[in-house]
């Protein structure tokens, strides 16, 4: 008994260690395969113009970070707290999404587990009923 224990701890440590290897290997692998980030000056994509004291800058500017958020077809917008081209912090609320219809699926969900749960239940119970029982043969006398 004693060495089937140690048989189990050194197959899982051995495991352990080719798992570790692995996940490690692929992760140096995925950062070797890096490539640096470019850094380009504003001078590369802006034009500046000197007239007198005064100097112009023109060039295309883009948006920072958008997130577009989609809700998903058991969930409607109920309100919406921001407008187009509002600057928003980290945390503020977007929109507020009416969630019952998600809410009645889980309820759903919930209870189609407990009815699982009380049929499997049942069969344990049946299971033992039946294993219980001993088995019966007739003798015929002859």
């Amino acid at each position: 008994m004693r060495k089937l224990i140690r048989r189990i701890i050194v197959f899982v440590l051995i495991a352990a260690l080719v798992c570790g290897g692995v996940i490690g290997g692929m992760m140096l692998y995925r950062n070797a395969n890096t490539k640096p980030v470019n850094v380009y000056t504003a001078a590369d994509f802006a034009v500046t113009e000197y007239w007198g004291d005064k100097a112009e800058t023109y060039g295309m500017v883009k948006t920072d970070r958008i997130q577009t958020v989609f809700p998903s077809d058991a969930q409607t917008v109920q309100e919406i707290f921001v407008a187009a081209g509002q600057t928003v912090k980290t945390g503020d609320p977007l929109v507020q999404l009416d969630t019952t219809l998600s809410a009645i699926g889980l309820e759903k969900a919930v209870i189609a587990c407990e009815k699982l749960e009380l049929a499997l239940k049942e069969a344990e119970k049946d299971l033992k009923t039946i294993s219980a029982m001993k088995p019966h043969s007739t003798v015929l006398v002859t």
